[in-house]
């Protein structure tokens, strides 16, 4: 098994309060439940802001884990991450973090993990590409 954890804000959707999920995704996520591979959220976002994205978007069906600053320490701290791994059997050679920001970076590469690095509406910022991301 492996897994996908994104980032929410600035990855699946546009940084602004009600921005929909950008729809690309969906197939994405279908292709990775069809793989068995699963899929998780880790972000910065409060529960509630979490829950509210989730339930936007109906993308219950899809997630196996998300956690959020509500639960665990911000990114970059890499609780979250750790967390997640923990809750879903997962190991760090058999994950990969995809995020738009240098604290998605350092979170992942904290632990090992690899990590895509994500950018749709701005170029990325030099911050983001001198942490040297693996995609």
């Amino acid at each position: 098994m492996a897994i996908v954890v994104f980032d929410v804000s600035g990855t699946l959707h546009e940084d602004r309060l009600g921005a929909p999920m950008h729809s690309d995704f969906f197939e994405l996520f279908d292709k990775l439940k069809k793989h068995q591979i699963q899929i998780a959220l880790a972000t910065n976002l409060s529960r509630s802001g979490l829950d509210h994205f989730i339930d936007n978007n109906n993308l219950n069906p899809y997630l196996d884990e998300h956690i959020s600053m509500s639960e665990a320490a911000p990114k970059p701290n890499p609780e979250m991450l750790q967390e997640i791994l923990l809750r879903t059997g997962e190991i760090p050679e058999n994950a990969i973090m995809v995020g738009d920001a240098t604290t998605d970076i350092i979170m992942a590469q904290t632990l090992n993990v690899k990590v895509c690095a994500v950018s749709w509406d701005m170029p990325f910022t030099n911050s983001v590409l001198s942490l040297n991301p693996d995609y």
